[in-house]
């Protein structure tokens, strides 16, 4: 503001019927930071008096000490904005509390009857819009006992705080910024419609500290609220019971067939012959076309190498085998060469050559004692027929005779 405008609100402000003492404090002295232009905070705001807050408040609330600090820095100029907007410039039409109301604070009044506010002398206030108090310490004592009042005669509210402050300070009961989830309703609401609950943990609140301090709003306190915090909720799906017993009977059926696989594979080495016939190492061959050519060697060194601190390649462990191997030997250790890696399950669309080796080398036996079974048992059921009818018939017999 330029001192000639300041002089020409002092000269009304002098006409008018303020009393002089209010105006004695209107213009604190700054410090020395706030006079040069050595800091953010450089440009004076000025006050158009009215205030009972101490002179060096404002200055206080500029420095801050931080945990890694060993002096007091000064802070930049939108945090002492935000303290003046919170403690100086006070807005009264947004107050929460009735300002007609006399009962909230006896000793100040009403605060249409107040001088201590910006609407009182619209003269020197002319170009300000809207109403503001400029005793924080009224203001907040009277959204104080508003709070309480709200609280006393409705204990069914739940008291929040919309901002930031040490846990010490907190009144007991009061849910913090983090512990609730604000539940804002719909910009065209019709007011004659009844409210619509929007979860099952929404609840009235007032908020007892920080922005909006003694207006209600409808939060929600559940943690894991599935409409406010689905992330939070572990989904129940009612066919995870029926996928987990068909991937148990899937491995258990896979667990069945390797072991099947792994006997044929056992018995086709224990059935090699000396020499191979042309069906057999044709057989050999198509197996032998469609070996994994990145582990075969690893698979089969495996079987041979018992000692764990064997430096050998797998190349090196077959190669000394092959070496020290009889001649009948031969055959079976070329079918384990190939065969190893069929050994497992195949897949869709995948020539099975383990089920080919085993057809030509080590063909499973019919099971002719089953086929005995139950061509026994068709004879057994047949015989039995006649003889209840036989008894049948003797029973009529005997009957007749009787009669």
């Amino acid at each position: 503001m330029t001192l000639p405008r300041l002089s020409r609100r002092l000269a009304r402000a002098t006409a008018s019927s303020i009393p002089a003492s209010l105006c004695s404090n209107s213009f604190p002295k700054w410090p020395k930071h706030f006079k040069k232009s050595a800091s953010p905070l450089a440009t004076p705001i000025s006050s158009h008096g009215f205030r009972r807050t101490p002179k060096k408040k404002p200055s206080r609330n500029a420095w801050r000490k931080d945990w890694q600090d060993n002096e007091p820095h000064l802070l930049p100029a939108k945090y002492l904005s935000a303290w003046i907007a919170n403690n100086v410039y006070l807005p009264l039409d947004d107050a929460a509390f009735d300002r007609e109301d006399k009962t909230l604070n006896p000793t100040a009044g009403s605060c249409s009857d107040c001088p201590r506010r910006r609407g009182y002398n619209t003269s020197l206030f002319a170009d300000v819009a809207g109403d503001q108090c400029l005793d924080s310490t009224c203001y907040h004592a009277k959204l104080t006992e508003h709070v309480n009042r709200e609280v006393a005669a409705r204990p069914e509210l739940v008291q929040i705080e919309t901002a930031h402050r040490n846990p010490k300070e907190r009144q007991p009961g009061t849910l913090s910024r983090h512990e609730y989830t604000e539940i804002t309703g719909p910009e065209n609401k019709n007011e004659d419609a009844e409210p619509v609950t929007p979860c099952e943990s929404s609840k009235t609140a007032i908020v007892v500290y920080g922005d909006g301090a003694g207006s209600t709003r409808t939060v929600c306190t559940d943690p894991e609220c599935p409409v406010h915090h689905p992330h939070r909720v572990i989904q129940i799906d009612p066919d995870a019971e029926a996928r987990q017993r068909e991937h148990e009977r899937e491995q258990a059926r896979r667990t069945r067939l390797l072991n099947r696989r792994a006997e044929s594979f056992k018995r086709v080495i224990d059935h090699a012959p000396a020499t191979f016939s042309a069906r057999q190492l044709r057989v050999l061959l198509r197996a032998l076309i469609h070996i994994n050519p990145y582990q075969f060697t690893d698979d089969v060194a495996a079987y041979f190498v018992t000692d764990e601190n064997n430096q050998q390649t797998a190349e090196e462990v077959l190669a000394s085998i092959v070496d020290g191997l009889e001649d009948e030997k031969l055959t079976s250790f070329a079918l384990r060469l190939v065969l190893t890696t069929h050994a497992g399950i195949p897949r869709e669309n995948e020539i099975d050559s383990l089920t080919e080796a085993e057809q030509v080398f080590a063909p499973p036996k019919p099971k002719k004692s089953a086929a005995k079974k139950k061509v026994a048992t068709k004879k057994a059921a047949k015989q039995r027929r006649p003889v209840k009818s036989t008894s049948a018939k003797k029973k009529s017999t005997t009957k007749q005779v009787a009669v």
